[in-house]
């Protein structure tokens, strides 16, 4: 570092030197499905987390959920959360089909805070596999991105199953034995 006069003359010189602070992160422990694991129920679906860095009161926190897991407007009404979250929440920033987006926190708080989000009444996957990950991204107050993560935030396959179907008749087109070209109708109800 050095000191110019306004004739262009050194005044002085100087060394100095900083760090360059860690980037922040979000860590990620686990997304998680209780109560009905049926695919395509309504589920109550949970995700645990650590910020590496402090959070600013009304920071924003915005949740993009892979494309087989679809949000509705009327399914999805609230939320509960600890760490960052105030306890319960109805207000959503955005909520679209595949996006919510919330005021996070209530308070600020340290780095290192692990929190965690449940959303109630969110449908499951339409089959069982390991979905795709879920994106995290933590905004300021003035929505200016702090931090995000967008790899290994998923629901297993084993976190699923299947629903079962009853068969309640099969009705053939000929009751005559031996016949040929018969045809059947099966009737069946889809079950949980």
């Amino acid at each position: 570092m050095r000191t110019l006069a306004s004739s262009g003359g050194t005044i002085d010189t100087g060394t100095t030197s900083w760090s360059v602070p860690n980037a922040a992160t979000i860590t990620t422990t686990s997304w998680s499905i209780t109560g009905d694991t049926t695919v395509s129920a309504l589920s109550t679906q949970t995700v645990l987390f650590s910020l590496s860095f402090p959070v600013e009161l009304n920071s924003i926190i915005e949740f993009t959920f892979p494309s087989d897991i679809t949000i509705t407007s009327s399914e999805l009404s609230a939320y509960a959360g600890g760490g960052i979250f105030q306890s319960v929440g109805t207000t959503f920033i955005t909520k679209t089909a595949t996006v919510v987006k919330i005021n996070g926190s209530t308070a600020s708080t340290s780095s290192n805070t692990n929190s965690f989000i449940t959303f109630s009444s969110i449908r499951n996957p339409n089959k069982v596999k390991t979905t795709d990950s879920m994106t995290i991204k933590v905004y300021t107050s003035a929505n200016n991105l702090i931090a995000s993560v967008s790899t290994g935030v998923t629901i297993a396959s084993t976190a699923l199953q299947t629903g079962s179907t009853n068969i309640s008749s099969i009705t053939g087109s000929s009751l005559v034995v031996q016949s040929t070209s018969v045809s059947y109708t099966f009737t069946f109800n889809p079950g949980k």
